[in-house]
């Protein structure tokens, strides 16, 4: 059972689970609030061979991305504040 009082004070502080990188299916996480997205590729100029994948922070964002369905059910009874889809 979840701790009401606990939620009430995120609620009346205007808490919210943003839509963000670390949450999407196409991140790969790194080191230090960073990762890979597999959806965003590019030709590197400095360097040749295959389209490499874009280096993106933990909370970045872009209309491509897909919440994983397991960590919406991780939230539990945090999902009541999730962002709100742009």
């Amino acid at each position: 059972m979840p701790d009401e009082n606990k939620l009430r004070a995120l609620k009346e502080a205007d808490f919210q689970v943003r839509r963000v990188c670390y949450r999407c299916a196409f991140f790969d996480e790194g080191a230090r609030g960073w990762g890979t997205c597999r959806k965003i590729t590019y030709e590197h100029r400095k360097h040749t061979g295959a389209p490499r994948q874009a280096s993106v922070p933990v909370d970045g964002w872009c209309p491509q991305q897909e919440t994983w369905l397991e960590a919406e059910a991780l939230l539990g009874e945090h999902r009541r504040f999730n962002e709100k889809p742009q």
